[in-house]
């Protein structure tokens, strides 16, 4: 159990810097609601599935998938960021610098 919810916190602190690290400022807040409602649903399909697995097998199968989750999760994130990186750089400036004129 232990493993399993440690998996689970360290990938969760690290994900939460990825929408503002990888998306511009100005779509930070709907990659969150989209992350947000993905979360919402994707909890209440594991929490059904898991009840199921659980009355059909025990709840070694549901610790097993605990841990290992976090871990595909982990790397399904690496190799997708190692692909597509920053959005920022690759998007031109919305406001232009205007140079100042000294006197």
């Amino acid at each position: 159990m232990s493993l399993a919810t440690f998996g689970y916190t360290s990938y969760n602190a690290n994900s939460l810097a990825f929408p503002a690290d990888v998306f511009p400022k100005n779509m930070v807040g709907s990659i969150w609601g989209l992350a947000s409602l993905g979360s919402g649903f994707g909890g209440m399909l594991f929490m059904w599935l898991s009840g199921r697995v659980v009355d059909l097998s025990g709840y070694m199968p549901v610790f097993i998938a605990c841990g290992i989750m976090p871990l595909i999760a982990a790397g399904i994130v690496l190799f997708v960021m190692d692909r597509f990186g920053p959005w920022r750089n690759s998007m031109p400036n919305p406001r232009p610098r205007i140079p100042v004129r000294r006197l």
